[in-house]
């Protein structure tokens, strides 16, 4: 998430506006960047660690 955040920023302050660079013309889908993927790979990831974390009262049980 901090890589796509950082990226994001930087297009942001060096060129004034995010740059989208895929396009895929055969679906309709959003042009998004690079870094919009890795904050939201980054998003669903720690989702699933929260989700799947075992709560502290289980880990000192064992």
């Amino acid at each position: 998430m901090l890589a796509g955040t950082i990226g994001n920023l930087l297009d942001r302050f060096l060129v004034g506006s995010v740059t989208d660079m895929i396009q895929l013309d055969f679906i309709n889908f959003p042009i998004f960047n690079v870094a919009d993927s890795c904050v939201t790979i980054g998003v669903i990831v720690l989702f699933l660690v929260i989700l799947l974390a075992k709560p502290e009262s289980e880990k000192h049980a064992e």
